[in-house]
């Protein structure tokens, strides 16, 4: 035998009933709806026809749900709530927010730069603005937005909320030379060039 479904009530209907339900008043949801009482009664009373269940129990003031209408009055809500939702997702104007990354241009290159693609897509509202710093005396500069920078221990700095975002490994590099020689500790820690080799006083020497 072909299943019977009963068919879907009319909008109209069902908001009249969530409205009446609650606020446990006709005439309260019909103001609401901007209605007449008659027609919100109306509506309900068709409700109850179709769904073949009484779904008020009307009082002297006011109206009381049946267990059937006190049961059925979350589902719809939550309905409601969704269908609310999807539009305002969907179909209201969306404010783009533009948000100022001042950076080290080698973070902003290496870090941020790769993650653009997924960035857009996760905060597709969100404008973002890349500034970079060549130099620390650039940090002076007044700047409202969010600050990336090196920092030391706790990355405290003056006035600002800090926040630390990944640690630097650093690993020691040396021509074959300088890593051969016997005592290297007095070599310094930095150079320009490292073409130079380190003689037996551990200093380098010019190549």
């Amino acid at each position: 035998m072909p299943q019977t479904t009963l068919p879907l009530p009319p909008l109209d209907w069902l908001r009249s009933f969530e409205a009446a339900a609650r606020l446990s008043n006709f005439t309260a949801a019909a103001a609401e709806l901007g209605l007449t009482q008659a027609a919100v009664s109306q509506h309900i009373r068709s409700l109850e026809e179709r769904l073949k269940q009484p779904l008020f129990i009307r009082l002297a003031r006011g109206v009381e749900l049946t267990p059937e209408g006190a049961a059925y009055l979350p589902h719809l809500q939550s309905a409601f709530a969704v269908i609310a939702n999807s539009t305002r997702e969907l179909f209201e104007p969306k404010t783009v927010q533009s948000v100022t990354i001042r950076s080290p241009i080698s973070f902003a290159v290496l870090m941020i730069a790769p993650k653009l693609p997924q960035m857009a897509k996760d905060l597709p509202f969100v404008q973002l603005q890349i500034e970079t710093i060549h130099t620390p005396a650039d940090y002076g500069e007044r700047f409202v937005g969010l600050d990336i920078r090196f920092g030391i221990g706790s990355g405290s700095f003056a006035g600002r909320q800090a926040d630390r975002l990944t640690r630097e490994t650093l690993t020691p590099m040396a021509s074959p030379n300088v890593a051969k020689a016997k005592d290297w500790t007095g070599c310094r820690d930095l150079q320009w060039s490292a073409r130079g080799k380190c003689g037996a006083s551990g200093s380098p020497s010019p190549g």
